[in-house]
């Protein structure tokens, strides 16, 4: 019978494999039980990390909360020159098994845009459809 982790606990299984890939924050990390699996919130150089696994202990996705001046360049200079009076909201990196890729979500003109960078700050979407 497969070990069954207790509400927001989660398996040895799980815990180990985190523990391996985030050794660092193992002690700090809060799970949280979701229909698919178990995730990690942790505190990774003062920048939120919530961290995904499936119930097998396989890791899904991470999302990393970044600061404006962590975008990478490309994307600084396409938002800089789009948005002239733009409001940061928020922003992540997220990784998975295909790679990384940011979210950047502003505010130009009381309107609110969802943009999207690969990995080197080329622009997926631009947050207008």
């Amino acid at each position: 019978m497969a070990q069954q982790g207790g509400e927001g606990t989660p398996p040895l299984k799980v815990k180990a494999i985190f523990t391996a890939k985030y050794p660092d924050y193992a002690e700090q990390a809060k799970w949280e039980r979701t229909a698919n699996g178990y995730i990690a919130t942790f505190q990774q150089n003062g920048q939120e990390v919530r961290t995904e696994f499936n119930e097998n202990g396989e890791w899904i996705s991470s999302r990393t909360a970044v600061r404006q001046e962590e975008w990478p360049e490309p994307a600084r200079k396409y938002i800089t020159d789009t948005f002239k009076d733009y409001e940061y909201v928020e922003g992540y990196r997220l990784d998975n098994q295909k790679g990384s890729r940011y979210e950047l979500d502003i505010r130009s003109n009381n309107q609110l845009f969802e943009l999207q960078f690969d990995r080197q700050g080329g622009l997926v979407d631009d947050g207008r459809s």
